[in-house]
């Protein structure tokens, strides 16, 4: 388990996983991206990203993001099959999604 902080403008880079991931959203909110899909999440929303899915995490609010979160099925992130795919681009936040992501 781990407890994510970042301020604001941070963001947690593009990358996969080879095993699942779960968080829950303490105080906050952010765009997450999972595929080509996009979503506000803030405090209260929990989100569970799928093995093998490209995602990312921006803190888009003007106060700190907590959130605890967990690699099910294993001890942590070098056990989780982490592979970087490099930064947030602009284009990623600018993708014009619907409020499901359509």
């Amino acid at each position: 388990m781990y407890e994510a902080v970042f301020a604001p403008g941070d963001a947690y880079l593009k990358h996969r996983l080879a095993r699942e991931e779960m968080y829950y959203i303490k105080s906050g909110r952010s765009l997450a991206g999972v595929g080509d899909k996009r979503a506000e999440v803030g405090a209260g929303d929990y989100h569970l990203v799928l093995a093998g899915v490209e995602h990312w995490l921006v803190n888009t609010d003007t106060a700190l993001l907590i959130g605890p979160g967990v690699y099910i099925g294993v001890s942590g992130l070098e056990a989780s099959g982490y592979v970087h795919h490099g930064p947030v681009t602009q284009d990623d936040l600018d993708i014009d999604r619907g409020p499901n992501g359509d």
